[in-house]
């Protein structure tokens, strides 16, 4: 019996053991922070991972940069908002910061319940969250302002298509200010980074430390004002660098990429598209989005043919059921008149969300084609008035070229919102003006443009549209 009563206790030991370790571990294995607060947005496919304690597991901190706006904490990634998951919440709508309280709530609580800490207007700071599973609290604390100390980068120099004098503007990455991004055509030439605009000796300029450094040398210096020729160092694209560029200014960790796209233009990028809006069959749910079909022969090309009714609608570029997990297709003013065929291609749950509306006079059946190769948008309706393309644009806009490829000539058409003093110019791929097809003032409205190149060998050409601070390039392709 000695032996008996000894493996009895020692299976009550070793029970009592596993229920002390299994006490010890926390109900949740990661956390995440989702809201237009958190640097990742609303987006529940990508939300803002916590860091898990390496010594007490039942901790989860972020330290980082967030915005004003709300958010909330997931213990799940992917999946459906109201799958039957836990998130954790303050216990009243946007509490003090200061309150440590939280309760822990299962999918989709009624909207008057759906419980949101919030960052008011400030400027982007840095904050530290941590949250306690085992003492049930969590602590914000707000650790001051970061400065970016530029609202706006752009590219200069003959290597760019708005040469020294127009500088193209950089795009500012909205989650993370401090990141700025060039994506285009750069030509045969010099370029710097311009912090202002007006005269060239009246501010900052971003350049690198030493001249014509190799495109894969991150490194920049920041100059003021203009330089002695022996000091004003600048990236040079050589003859057979020229091409499409993504670019890349991090100035909190004082970086710039620069890197050849050497995407296969013969090879889309974008292989679903869905129309999403109450104008369309599918209303605003993603599980019920409208398919657009490709075409057999072109992967470019996507059409759609069937009835919209009064409302608005944009264009999905991705699968996932998921507002924010991708780009979408808007117009470039919301409401744009159907007779125009410029687009631009968004991240989902962007500052921007302009839409194309449908109204009473134009429901109907439709045509809709998106042509990638092209950069347009076609819009053909039995109900469209044509008396729309007769009115005055509400802003400036240069179309893609029609035909293209072409041969030997070409429509390229623009709209001015007001009179403009405008100048139309092609160029060849070295920079090189070959036709200047208007320079001069035009009144407000659509316009076209008829260019020849009989006299010019086959190849890909640019054009350039300047009207009042307005400039835009586009490609163009000549083929005998």
């Amino acid at each position: 019996m000695p032996g008996l009563y000894l493996l009895m206790v020692s299976a009550i030991l070793f029970t009592a053991a596993s229920g002390v370790y299994a006490q010890n571990l926390p109900p949740y294995e990661n956390l995440y922070m989702i809201g237009d607060a958190s640097p990742s947005g609303w987006s529940i496919t990508n939300p803002m991972p916590f860091q898990q304690d390496a010594e007490d597991p039942w901790i989860f901190t972020y330290s980082g940069h967030m915005f004003s706006g709300e958010f909330k904490i997931l213990t799940f990634t992917g999946g459906d908002w109201c799958d039957e998951e836990d998130w954790i919440r303050p216990p009243s709508m946007h509490p003090p910061l200061e309150d440590t309280a939280y309760i822990i709530t299962t999918g989709c609580p009624p909207e008057e319940e759906d419980y949101k800490w919030k960052l008011e207007d400030q400027q982007l700071s840095d904050y530290t969250i941590t949250v306690n599973l085992r003492d049930e609290t969590i602590t914000i604390v707000n650790n001051g302002a970061i400065n970016v100390p530029y609202e706006s980068l752009y590219l200069a120099g003959n290597a760019t298509t708005g040469g020294w004098d127009n500088p193209v503007m950089m795009e500012r990455d909205e989650n993370l200010p401090w990141i700025f991004r060039f994506s285009g055509f750069l030509l045969f030439g010099e370029f710097n980074v311009k912090t202002f605009t007006g005269d060239s000796c009246d501010g900052d300029w971003i350049r690198p430390p030493s001249n014509h450094p190799p495109l894969d040398n991150t490194e920049y210096i920041i100059t003021k004002g203009c330089l002695a020729p022996a000091l004003d160092y600048r990236w040079r694209i050589t003859n057979d660098q020229v091409g499409d560029y993504k670019i890349t200014v991090n100035l909190q960790d004082e970086t710039i990429v620069i890197t050849r796209d050497v995407t296969d233009p013969n090879e889309p990028t974008i292989f679903d598209m869905f129309l999403v809006g109450d104008a369309t069959p599918g209303g605003w749910s993603l599980g019920e989005q409208t398919p657009m079909l490709v075409d057999s022969e072109n992967p470019f090309i996507f059409s759609w043919t069937g009835d919209l009714v009064p409302g608005e609608f944009k264009i999905k570029t991705y699968t996932e059921n998921d507002w924010c997990g991708g780009d979408w297709i808007h117009p470039l003013e919301h409401g744009q008149a159907f007779q125009l065929t410029d687009f631009e291609i968004l991240a989902g749950c962007g500052t921007e969300d302009r839409k194309w509306v449908v109204s009473e006079e134009s429901a109907g059946s439709f045509t809709i084609t998106v042509n990638l190769e092209e950069d347009v948008i076609i819009f053909n309706g039995d109900a469209l008035s044509i008396d729309e393309n007769n009115s005055i644009p509400g802003y400036y806009a240069l179309n893609q070229n029609y035909p293209n490829p072409f041969n030997p000539s070409t429509v390229i058409s623009f709209q001015l919102p007001v009179n403009s003093d405008v100048r139309l110019e092609v160029f060849d791929i070295t920079g090189r003006s070959v036709s200047v097809l208007v320079d001069g003032m035009l009144a407000s409205g659509r316009h076209d443009a008829r260019f020849d190149a009989s006299s010019l060998a086959s190849g890909l050409y640019l054009y350039r549209l300047s009207a009042g601070t307005f400039s835009r390039t586009r490609k163009l392709m000549l083929i005998r």
